[in-house]
């Protein structure tokens, strides 16, 4: 994260954070169904790790955009989308939220007041209610 952080002030990048359920080993992209409270805590738990180290190095957090199954599971279950939305908003108000446009995490953060960035992928498929596809393997 030091490294990161270090390269996004020498390249006038914006430092955000990239919140994961806690799945090290297939990096964050396990589904997981936890508890609300649970997610908030992990949410929160993480913004402040990547602050602290922000701070140090004199950088402002700009925005959260939460990773892997965890942003997934969170732009269809509002319930989900909620308590990554209320853990942002409580550690700070002026953080942009990033998330699939149309999504219940735009939704729910638009419900908190959060600044919100709507994003697509153009290198991704959709389904008909604009919920991503499933990646293929594109291995034969």
């Amino acid at each position: 994260m030091k490294h990161t952080i270090e390269l996004c002030q020498k390249h006038n990048v914006a430092v955000g954070a990239h919140p994961s359920f806690p799945d090290r080993e297939n990096f964050g992209r396990t589904n997981m169904n936890l508890p609300t409270e649970q997610v908030y805590q992990i949410v929160a738990e993480q913004l402040q790790v990547i602050h602290k180290i922000a701070r140090q190095l004199g950088a402002d957090l700009h925005h959260v955009k939460p990773h892997g199954a965890l942003y997934n599971m969170a732009a269809k279950d509002s319930a989900l989308a909620n308590a990554i939305a209320k853990a942002i908003k409580d550690f700070d108000t002026g953080l942009i939220l990033y998330g699939l446009s149309q999504s219940k995490m735009i939704e729910e953060a638009q419900k908190l007041k959060l600044q919100t960035a709507h994003e697509v992928f153009a290198d991704r498929t959709y389904q008909p209610d604009g919920s991503l596809t499933r990646a293929q393997n594109r291995m034969h």
